[in-house]
């Protein structure tokens, strides 16, 4: 009984395997596997012949690839928006060409973006205005963010008068008197007040809460004083008179709702 032939050698030359599904060539309409079934995989003359055909008889231009060693060919060009120069599908990116432009259109780019700065510096412009304009409403900004969650901090352990409505309260941080006639047990102290109350109440208030020795009422002794906790020490000016109103200092904006003062003992001789 003869033998049954399946399949058909790839005839391709360094190929030569058995396939069992071989696939036939319309080109050259030989035989070939699996692996060289296209045409470019075993050179088929028909590439060629097409390709000449094409070039003799087509009214249309194929364009080349500037890509150093491509050899491909379209029938449209694809220029590069960098470099403007021609290339095929493969290599129509500027990344992949290595285009020249990538690194001098950046550059100069940026070299004109700092110039324009420097020159907006140089003359003070409008540009350059309103460039501080921004930055100063920023800086206003975080401060109001700051000053908001230092008051909610404050709030959160601040004691007073429970008589006080909720809605006339100020809160303030008071750093307490480390030395004098007495000092206080802690260093800081969170309160609420009313915000008619004088300067001088407050400073009643808060001995009593704080057990501080409070001689104001006499002429020789250390005097409690308040004063706001930023400034520098200057007798003449930075404590409040007694008699001026939280309202009143707090609507000149000298403190805010949320300040840190400070409680000290002054010599008997200066009460403003």
């Amino acid at each position: 009984m003869a033998e049954l032939e399946i399949g058909k050698h790839c005839s391709h030359a360094e190929c030569k395997q058995l396939d069992f599904l071989p696939f036939s060539c319309d080109g050259c309409h030989k035989t070939f596997c699996k692996e060289h079934q296209v045409k470019d995989r075993h050179n088929c003359p028909s590439i060629h012949q097409s390709s000449s055909h094409t070039n003799s008889s087509s009214p249309f231009l194929t364009y080349s690839c500037s890509y150093s060693g491509c050899s491909q060919r379209q029938l449209v060009p694809v220029p590069c928006d960098q470099c403007e120069a021609n290339y095929c599908l493969l290599h129509r990116h500027a990344v992949d060409h290595n285009c020249s432009a990538l690194d001098a259109k950046p550059k100069t780019k940026y070299m004109e973006a700092t110039a324009h700065h420097v020159k907006n510096i140089i003359t003070g412009n409008s540009g350059n205005s309103k460039t501080g304009k921004q930055i100063s409403t920023k800086s206003k900004k975080s401060t109001a963010l700051s000053n908001k969650i230092a008051l909610m901090k404050i709030k959160s352990s601040a004691k007073g008068d429970a008589g006080v409505p909720v809605e006339s309260r100020v809160y303030f941080s008071i750093l307490l008197p480390s030395n004098g006639p007495s000092s206080a047990s802690s260093k800081c102290s969170n309160m609420w007040f009313d915000q008619e109350w004088t300067i001088g109440r407050v400073v009643e208030c808060v001995s009593k809460s704080a057990n501080l020795r409070n001689d104001n009422n006499r002429e020789t002794s250390p005097k409690l004083m308040l004063r706001a906790a930023s400034l520098p020490e200057d007798p003449e000016s930075e404590y409040f008179s007694m008699n001026m109103k939280l309202v009143d200092i707090i609507s000149s904006g000298t403190l805010h709702n949320g300040s840190s003062v400070e409680l000290c003992y002054v010599d008997g001789a200066y009460l403003p």
